[in-house]
């Protein structure tokens, strides 16, 4: 005869919001296995569940430079001394990536740096400077030539459709498709390795001359401008950015 089944014992009455169990399963997700505090404080923690969490990483992309010889991204490359932001990288830690984001300080924390922002990771704070990028990616010193404030939009039209009659556009913005072919490589390279975007299928003006300003061979503070696109996407993006780029993960 089979053995009699035994209900479950029932709770009486419900948990109240407040209680031990509650506040302990809240206070799990802001420690790891090992019991290292995951997040700064619970602002921290609150940007992470709700922002960051959903979001894709958008990762660097190893770029094999001999397929692409005489190309605007070869010549580019060679002449900037980026070899580095083009090689193979690391596999990214998601968490790591996010907890970065979450936990990065909006303000700088010393006044006598240049730039210098912190963040903090599983029990350690991190630097994040354009200077900590260089030495990181091996940037040689270089004389930058800065983005020019205005620029004459026939001129850079014409050079990433390769068309004399690209200008005035046909569409509200530029279109990722419209560019040359070696531009639209270019563009791709631009988006995962030097100011990330998930987004490409066009892009505004702002983003044409910065592509026309880097692909006519003008050389930029790469560390500088890494910087300040992971410090604009942690402020302004990440309630709208779909992705977020992985920075050295």
């Amino acid at each position: 005869m089979a053995p009699k089944r035994k209900n479950p014992p029932t709770k009486k009455g419900k948990e109240k919001a407040g209680s031990s169990s509650g506040r302990n399963r809240q206070l799990e997700t802001n420690v790891d296995a090992g019991g290292i505090r995951r997040f700064r404080g619970p602002e921290e923690e609150l940007i992470y569940n709700k922002w960051l969490m959903p979001k894709h990483i958008w990762a660097e992309r190893e770029v094999i430079l001999t397929d692409f010889p005489y190309s605007e991204m070869a010549n580019l490359v060679h002449s900037c001394g980026w070899q580095r932001v083009t090689g193979k990288p690391h596999l990214a830690y998601l968490l790591l990536v996010k907890e970065f984001f979450a936990n990065f300080n909006q303000s700088i924390e010393d006044p006598a740096t240049d730039h210098q922002y912190t963040t903090w990771v599983r029990g350690k704070w991190i630097q994040f400077s354009p200077a900590m990028i260089a030495h990181y990616y091996e940037l040689p010193a270089l004389d930058f030539e800065p983005i020019p404030a205005n620029f004459d939009m026939t001129q850079v039209a014409q050079f990433l459709y390769g068309r004399a009659d690209a200008w005035p556009l046909a569409s509200p913005k530029f279109l990722h498709n419209q560019l040359t072919e070696s531009l639209r490589i270019f563009h791709i390279f631009v988006c995962h390795n030097i100011d990330p975007t998930s987004h490409r299928t066009d892009f505004k003006e702002s983003r044409a001359q910065f592509l026309y300003h880097l692909a006519s061979g003008h050389r930029i503070d790469l560390g500088e401008q890494l910087s300040s696109s992971h410090h604009s996407m942690r402020l302004a993006d990440l309630p709208c950015s779909p992705a977020l780029s992985a920075p050295f993960a």
